[in-house]
């Protein structure tokens, strides 16, 4: 059955009474909040003056000097820069901490209690605020101290053993795993402390790390390790695998297609599919059969593929038959591909200084996000969330003066 929203959901506003303060960087911490802001939550983006979040000045640069990178994670903000260090920053972060309900940050294990901004410290000044922090390996721990990245905390995980053939090095993932799936989690973990505050009345903390996030990508892997008692163990496999057979990438004249048999009744279809264009398929009944003829197996449907007429030809024919599998896009295939469409997985918006640009949709066909407002550029909103905070126009010129607190410079092209 096809569902039809032909109004905006109210799921799309149900944060609009939240406020965030979101002191992430990068990827992880800034995903989330942009998560938030989706919802509806007011979500403030603190950054230091001058740079700002790291990905200002990272990745692909569009016109302007503007950031793809930072574009993606920080739709829908505000940004205020303020010097952490220094002295004065307490009058303007205790107002803010004291209207916030929630505060993300993914700063090393410490360095916000450091600049008096860790949980105890600021649930002493709102005892109703959440606080998520997200580091590399978690608040504790032998590792906690460690620098890292999500690449590294994938390494810990033991991701990279799954990767590659067996022969060959382990390949490194191309796109951030632990930062997206970590996102996913905070996102989830928040929504649940607010969800429980209205029942206690006070706040918490959330202690996440990349770590968790990257060993919560395991599935068959750590399963058979731990139902094994750990006498089975699986390494790199390249396009085998041991559990559904075939499973994997196989190449055409035209590109390539995945193909997956996760039943034996996809490989019955599949084998009367190759049978039927004149190759000869035993019977291979079982999966243990097939796991015992993985060889075989993958060479009869990589000559089936390879003397197709096209890849198209292909994917038609599985598709027809219900046998799990697709074209492997490129990205830009991926963009255009209809279903993709279809499903606003890519939206055009406005952004003052770009006109219409393309970003990622990260809640699904029906997301009317209530924050439209394109990512701000560093410091634009410091002097209008400095107001209300509370502070005088008196303070606010005070503490711009003092280099605590930066507003947007639009001579400043290091400021966007």
């Amino acid at each position: 059955m096809m569902i039809s929203m032909s109004q905006p959901s109210p799921l799309y506003s149900s944060l609009s009474n939240i406020r965030v303060l979101d002191f992430g960087r990068v990827i992880v911490a800034p995903r989330c909040a942009r998560y938030l802001a989706e919802l509806g939550a007011d979500v403030i983006h603190v950054e230091r003056p001058g740079r700002g979040d790291d990905t200002r000045s990272d990745a692909y640069l569009l016109n302007d000097g503007l950031s793809g990178a930072f574009i993606q994670e920080n739709w829908g903000k505000r940004s205020i820069a303020i010097d952490l260090n220094h002295p004065r920053a307490p009058e303007i972060l205790k107002p803010l901490v004291e209207s916030a309900d929630v505060v993300l940050e993914n700063f090393r294990p410490g360095v916000m209690s450091g600049l008096g901004l860790g949980y105890e410290q600021l649930s002493d000044i709102n005892p109703r605020l959440i606080m998520c922090s997200i580091s590399a390996f978690g608040q504790s721990g032998p590792h906690a101290d460690r620098v890292g990245y999500g690449f590294v905390a994938d390494a810990i995980a033991g991701i990279p053993e799954l990767t590659g053939s067996p022969d060959g090095p382990p390949v490194p993932c191309p796109i951030p795993l632990a930062d997206v799936m970590g996102s996913g989690l905070a996102f989830g973990l928040i929504c649940a402390a607010l969800h429980g505050r209205n029942t206690t009345g006070r706040g918490t903390y959330i202690d996440l790390s990349l770590l968790d996030a990257a060993f919560a990508t395991h599935d068959l892997a750590l399963q058979t390790y731990l139902s094994s008692d750990g006498l089975v163990q699986r390494r790199r496999q390249g396009s085998f695998d041991s559990d559904r057979v075939p499973w994997g990438y196989f190449q055409g004249p035209d590109g390539w297609v995945c193909i997956m048999c996760g039943t034996d009744r996809h490989w019955e279809a599949l084998a009367a599919l190759m049978r039927a264009d004149g190759l000869t398929v035993p019977v291979f009944d079982g999966i243990a059969t097939r796991q015992s003829n993985q060889s075989e197996i993958y060479c009869l449907v990589s000559k089936w593929v390879a003397t197709s007429a096209s890849v198209e030809d292909v994917v038609s024919a599985i598709n027809t038959a219900k046998i799990p599998g697709a074209r492997l896009n490129t990205i830009e295939q991926a963009v255009r591909d209809p279903q993709v469409q279809t499903r606003r997985l890519v939206e055009t918006v406005d952004h003052p200084r770009l006109g219409s640009i393309r970003i990622p949709n990260f809640l699904g066909p029906n997301a009317e996000p209530a924050r439209r407002q394109p990512a701000p550029l560093l410091g634009e909103q410091s002097r209008e969330i400095a107001a209300e905070a509370g502070l005088s126009p008196a303070d606010i010129n005070s503490l711009i003066a003092a280099g605590c607190l930066a507003e947007h410079s639009a001579e400043g092209a290091h400021e966007l």
